[in-house]
């Protein structure tokens, strides 16, 4: 019997927890592949190459005119943005002022290293559809 391992277009059922240095949980899947069938394992994904780092340029002062009349922002309040292409991108306000809103546009998981606990429980792949049928023939 051959090892089935994870493609890009497997699908994969398994049970995962990925989880902060702090034991907060998070998502996340790319990890996975090559992983075969009964695999147990915990991987540890530096920001680097998750989330990346938190930057300063990532944090705009924008002016208070720049949002709509009847919204108020609030610090720590997640308000969604649109890019200059139209791609929304959620942004946390961490300072009001009369004339500013400083809001910070870091993804809330950058900086953090992610520990990612999987079990793959089965893997089925398009080019191996059939084969069981074949083998037990």
């Amino acid at each position: 019997m051959s090892e089935t391992k994870i493609t890009r277009e497997s699908l994969v059922t398994l049970h995962y927890e990925v989880l902060l240095a702090d034991n907060t949980v998070v998502d996340l899947e790319d990890c996975l592949l090559g992983l075969p069938v009964g695999e147990q394992t915990r991987i540890l994904i530096p920001a680097s190459e998750g989330f990346g780092y938190r930057t300063t340029e990532a944090i705009q002062n924008m002016p208070r005119s720049d949002f709509p009349p009847d919204l108020v922002p609030k610090p720590q309040q997640i308000i969604e943005f649109q890019t200059p292409t139209g791609e929304s991108v959620p942004g946390m306000v961490l300072e009001v002022t009369d004339e500013t809103v400083q809001v910070d546009f870091n993804h809330p998981l950058a900086g953090h290293d992610i520990q990612f606990i999987v079990h793959i429980l089965d893997v089925k792949n398009p080019q191996d559809e059939g084969k069981d049928d074949e083998e037990e023939a």
